[in-house]
């Protein structure tokens, strides 16, 4: 990761010199580009209404769309009859909110004066098939704001002899903006000064953010570290030891596999008891941490309910720290004597080392077999929940490298997470909880 800096104060002075300049190069551009029109883009209109094939259509348009309040603005309307047959009875309902009617040529508040005419007339009693009519009217703006246009439109058709048909259809506009000289000055003056101050309340927002980002570097390098001392301690040892123990567990008929399951349990039990006079689990979000307590308090009070814990500390202590198979064979089991010897009792003696471990492994066996009374499938269920446990360690472990140092998402197999919780003991209502809910979070996970 690279580490954030305070950004300079002449950075951001570059920023609104910068932004100064783009701001000028833009509002040259625009006066130099902008049409005659005043006071702002002037602009032809066209937005048609009911355009039905076979129907009366209208288009409506006015000749700018941004005016001051002392400027009138012509509306116009078009007709043009696509049916065959006669429009008859056409009548308009003009609406324009905001904009009073203006001048000679309204008519029962609608626009009727003819082109190029300033005489309002009355709209023709019939318009024929392909035949076209075009009035227009002004309007002044009567408030400041956008106010949008409507007209609605009324005529019948005779389709056969004593059968007529009537039709109602709207045409609209986009709102005409009334603003002022003011207005306009402070439009012009904020696009002159908007840009700058953006970029300069943006350069120094970014030196603070810049840090807070370098605390935070700071605290986040230090816990990083810890986790890595934490997962290469810890974490991948109890992670080794419940693989190999699921692993042995699933191949009890093969005698190999049959004697290491007790070694693995043991294993698995001195890194826990380790990890548990550290301090418990240290990881990089805190949901993660309550997710693997969660798991961790069931199981060790299942383990402890089919396996007398003390034996298995007397082992652990004997051993002092994680050993080898040989070394852990070498410790407990009595080698074979030699050829002309006496052969050794079939049962070592009391308060032996070998006694304890023969006792202990023979009960842990009764447990991983079903043979204890009322055990059942107990074992499984709490090989579930190990299995679980190692699922979540090895993606958290993972998780802060990835979209820092892995370009990839840390694999995790979902479904067989959720599998092994189907499994787990029942009434661990606040473990079912937690692990859904880590389950959906893992899928919507992205890394960075």
């Amino acid at each position: 990761m690279l580490r954030i800096r305070k950004i300079p104060m002449f950075i951001a002075l570059a920023f609104v010199g910068a932004g100064l300049v783009t701001a000028a190069v833009y509002r040259i551009a625009t006066i130099l580009l902008r049409p005659s029109a005043n006071p702002a883009r002037a602009r032809y209109v066209s937005v048609p209404g009911s355009s039905s094939a076979g129907l009366l259509a209208a288009a409506m348009w006015i000749d700018r769309v941004r005016v001051y309040k002392d400027q009138p603005i012509q509306v116009n309307l078009s007709f043009t009859n696509g049916s065959a047959n006669a429009a008859d009875g056409l009548a308009i309902e003009f609406q324009a909110p905001g904009l009073d009617e203006s001048g000679p040529c309204w008519l029962d508040g609608a626009p009727a004066c003819a082109p190029g005419k300033n005489v309002a007339v009355s709209l023709p009693g019939a318009i024929k098939p392909g035949e076209s009519i075009h009035v227009h009217a002004a309007l002044n703006p009567a408030d400041y704001g956008r106010f949008g246009l409507l007209a609605i439109y009324r005529w019948s058709e005779t389709t056969a002899p004593n059968a007529t048909r009537s039709y109602v259809r709207a045409v609209t506009l986009e709102p005409v903006e009334v603003t002022t000289r003011i207005g306009e000055l402070l439009a012009w003056a904020a696009s002159w000064l908007a840009l700058p101050l953006v970029i300069g309340i943006g350069g120094a927002l970014w030196q603070l953010w810049g840090q807070d980002r370098e605390k935070e570097f700071e605290v986040w390098k230090e816990q990083l570290g810890k986790l890595f001392d934490y997962i290469r301690r810890y974490y991948m040892g109890v992670a080794r030891s419940i693989f190999s123990l699921n692993k042995a567990a699933n191949d009890l008929a093969n005698p190999r596999q049959r004697e290491r399951v007790f070694y693995y349990f043991v294993m698995f039990w001195m890194r826990m008891r380790v990890l548990r006079e550290k301090g418990g689990w240290f990881l990089s979000e805190k949901k993660s941490e309550e997710l693997l307590n969660a798991i961790w308090i069931p199981l060790w009070g299942q383990i402890e309910s089919w396996v007398d814990d003390k034996r298995v500390d007397e082992i652990a202590d004997i051993l002092e720290k994680p050993v080898s198979l040989p070394r852990f064979r070498a410790e407990f089991v009595a080698p074979a004597p030699p050829a002309r010897v006496t052969p050794a009792p079939a049962t070592p003696p009391p308060g032996s080392c070998s006694a304890l471990f023969v006792a202990a492994e023979t009960e842990f066996l009764a447990w991983v077999d079903g043979a204890a009374p009322n055990s059942g499938d107990s074992f499984r269920r709490c090989l579930s929940l190990m299995l679980m446990l190692r699922m979540v360690l090895a993606f958290e472990w993972d998780r802060p490298f990835f979209g820092y140092w892995y370009g990839t998402k840390p694999e995790f197999d979902v479904d067989a997470f959720e599998g092994h919780l189907k499994n787990v003991p029942a009434g661990l209502n606040d473990l079912q909880v937690k692990a859904k809910r880590y389950a959906e979070d893992v899928r919507k996970y992205r890394p960075g």
